[in-house]
């Protein structure tokens, strides 16, 4: 027999897929008119870290027949992170969340890194790696020549 609890944890439960579905809905709405109305190139945010988001993006929203698909991955050490994100003097008002600083949002994406798989070529046209600084320049050139020869 369900109890009081539960029915509320479930209205909860409900509650919180609903707002997700609508948040969904917006961005595809978002994506979609912008595929339509421009015929610029798209950069997407390192928030879709796990396999099963870009492949939602790389197979549904930019599919190979429409879109020369580019993931660039940074495998940047921690150590050079932490480093970074202590010196960080940028604002802390773009925060969604119950975060106060940047390093407990460095915090948790390596929590969340542990369980989420690296990519790999085969889900996109083109993996770039960037280890460190050096690595920026010769991608970002590998990147603009790729969009040159398309």
């Amino acid at each position: 027999m369900e109890t009081i609890k539960d029915v509320n944890n479930d209205k909860k439960i409900l509650k919180r897929w609903v707002a997700m579905e609508k948040a969904k809905m917006v961005y595809e709405n978002d994506i979609e008119y912008a595929k339509e109305q421009t015929n610029l190139h798209f950069i997407i945010s390192n928030s879709n870290r796990s396999r099963k988001d870009r492949s939602y993006l790389l197979d549904d929203l930019f599919n190979k027949k429409e879109f020369i698909r580019i993931i660039v991955h940074f495998d940047i050490p921690d150590e050079v992170l932490y480093e970074r994100v202590s010196k960080s003097q940028r604002s802390t008002s773009i925060f969604r969340g119950p975060y106060t600083n940047f390093k407990e949002i460095l915090i948790r994406q390596l929590t969340e890194s542990i369980k989420e798989e690296v990519p790999t070529e085969s889900e996109a046209d083109y993996l770039l790696v960037i280890k460190d600084n050096e690595d920026i320049n010769s991608v970002i050139k590998k990147i603009v020549f790729i969009s040159q020869t398309l």
